[in-house]
């Protein structure tokens, strides 16, 4: 159990882990593509003021033209570098915040036409290239480089997720100290309950080996194959202190078929055992009965499995004769009760079956605060 629970955990911190993750992604693309959209629209504002003031002053050295592009630099923060050029004069305008974001020198008139290259980080930062200016045998074309991706975005996002990984992680560890003090500091409740167990199985050994030792007589009958009847009391009354100790339900059955001839009463045993798990729950009774008991089971999961015996034996037919049988229950429902009790009250519920036509369930219901007898029947 404990194996599940730690694997089960580790799957949800995996689970929980990667969700942080992702969601972390998420957010750092929502902030990229945002500003991808605002760069692009930027440029396309600054492509239109340098063709402007190119119209006034064709000269890109002008004072008019250095000043306002200096100052557009200074005031858009996410712009990193503009650059117009010409395959045939190379560079004509660079305008950057650091040198290092051209890659190779200024091209010119021996570069042979190639357009400049960039050093920047494709994630954090994006290149938009246009045509500036058609002229006849020329063309001018207008680079700009932009951030997208700034510590402004990423800060409050990563902050986000090491606070809840911190937090994780901190839950992970009460949840492992927790676990250490209960190991090292069993509850008294826990320590008498597997004591319980122990003296339980030993009990249950114990009386095991006292019937198989029983070296005059088998348990079992060599004729029914059913517990012998005297056997009933020793275990029932064990039966009922282990449902009690572990507070469990018990049913205790009586079950009388109609036919009493001795050689169906010994092919009905038979049926009977081979329906029923633990042969040692089933016991024969003196009047071509028997007797079963059914641990762990309350009185309506007792009553529906044997109302499903008793509708399988009245369909049933045994050497060309139908047959029906007749069931009394008891039940311990929750009291402390003693077998004797528990035999009177299935006898009970068995002769009121019996008495009323047979081929019927009679369960035998108290009630566990007041401990009244009430009878209560289940139609056949």
């Amino acid at each position: 159990m404990k194996k599940k629970l730690l694997l089960v955990y580790i799957v949800f911190c995996t689970i929980f882990i990667l969700g942080i993750i992702c969601f972390s992604l998420y957010q750092i693309k929502i902030h990229r593509d945002k500003n991808i959209i605002t760069a692009a629209q930027l440029f396309e504002d600054i492509k239109n003021t340098s063709r402007a003031l190119y119209k006034i002053d064709p000269a890109l050295d002008s004072e008019l033209f250095k000043g306002t592009m200096q100052e557009g630099l200074k005031r858009q923060k996410e712009l990193l570098l503009l650059s117009i050029y010409s395959p045939k004069e190379g560079m004509i305008y660079l305008i950057s915040r650091d040198e290092n974001y051209l890659k190779t020198s200024l091209p010119d008139k021996e570069s042979g036409g190639q357009p400049p290259e960039y050093n920047f980080n494709s994630l954090t930062s994006v290149r938009f290239s246009s045509t500036f200016l058609k002229m006849e045998g020329d063309e001018l074309y207008i680079d700009g480089l932009f951030t997208v991706l700034g510590k402004a975005e990423l800060y409050p996002i990563l902050k986000s997720s090491v606070y809840l990984l911190f937090i994780f992680i901190l839950i992970t560890a009460l949840l492992i100290l927790f676990t250490l003090l209960r190991r090292e500091k069993p509850r008294r409740t826990e320590i008498e309950a597997e004591s319980r167990i122990v003296e339980e199985t030993q009990n249950e050994k114990s009386l095991m080996n006292t019937w198989a030792s029983d070296g005059e007589k088998s348990m079992f009958s060599s004729q029914t194959g059913l517990v012998l009847a005297g056997y009933l009391p020793e275990r029932l009354k064990f039966e009922i202190e282990r449902a009690a100790s572990f507070d469990q339900d018990l049913v205790f059955a009586l079950i009388a078929p109609a036919n009493k001839e001795e050689s169906f009463f010994i092919e009905f045993s038979k049926s009977i055992a081979e329906r029923f798990p633990f042969r040692d729950l089933i016991f024969e009774q003196d009047d071509n009965s028997c007797a079963l008991i059914l641990p762990d089971k309350s009185l309506n999961q007792a009553i529906k499995v044997l109302e499903n015996l008793r509708n399988i034996y009245e369909k049933k037919s045994w050497h060309k004769q139908r047959t029906t049988i007749s069931i009394g229950l008891g039940a311990r429902n929750g009291r402390l009760i003693t077998q004797e009790i528990l035999v009177k009250e299935a006898r009970v519920s068995l002769n009121k079956a019996i008495k009323e036509g047979g081929n019927r369930l009679i369960a035998f219901r108290a009630d566990p605060e007041k401990f009244r007898k009430v009878v209560t029947s289940v139609p056949g």
